[in-house]
């Protein structure tokens, strides 16, 4: 990601899709299972999301991007954080750890994938709330990682799911050479609609 599409990110304030956190250690065992809470939750949330580590809140409650600190920095591994999330997802979660330096300031970039296949559960209890067996989003009503909430979150996840589904319902049709009787072809449809004129 490059600088102004990082500062439109920033700009652009927490939401469904973006989360902010201030500069922390990994080894906080607390912070850590925060983001893993966030990061299930954001796989089940359509396109997926981004926490950018490194964001300070304000009194206000406005955001001040002061960036990450060295020595917290340091801490943190593209391996270390994989590992500690699949003690909890089921299944698996694709994200990706970046570096982004502005204004001699360096911030953590998580971007996280919408889930492959599955809706993905935790597996086992944790810190910061975490329950095995428990489906977490991004809600609605504000931006933050919770179970999910209501029947609206729940209809986007089993959408996802259903879409996902059919795609690969159609897929496997399509490499196997099989015809599906639901309907026309589109080339038939075509050339039904060549012959009406």
């Amino acid at each position: 990601m490059d600088k102004s599409e990082f500062q439109g990110l920033i700009q652009m304030g927490e939401g469904r899709s973006l989360e902010f956190k201030r500069s922390t250690p990994w080894a906080d065992r607390e912070f850590k299972a925060k983001i893993a809470k966030s990061i299930l939750a954001f796989s089940n949330v359509r396109d997926g999301g981004r926490i950018v580590v490194g964001i300070e809140q304000k009194a206000d409650g406005g955001f001040h991007p002061a960036g990450m600190k060295i020595e917290h920095l340091d801490t943190w591994s593209y391996d270390d954080v994989a590992s500690y999330v699949s003690e909890f997802a089921d299944p698996f979660v694709e994200f990706s750890l970046e570096n982004i330096d502005i204004d001699s300031k360096t911030f953590l970039l998580i971007t996280i994938s919408e889930f492959r296949e599955l809706p993905v559960i935790c597996k086992k209890d944790g810190n910061s709330r975490l329950r095995k067996g428990a489906i977490y989003t991004r809600t609605y009503r504000m931006p933050e990682s919770a179970e999910v909430p209501s029947q609206t979150e729940l209809r986007e996840i089993l959408d996802i799911a259903t879409e996902k589904r059919i795609r690969l319902f159609h897929g496997m049709v399509f490499r196997v050479g099989l015809t599906t009787p639901i309907g026309q072809s589109d080339s038939d449809r075509f050339n039904k609609q060549l012959g009406e004129f």
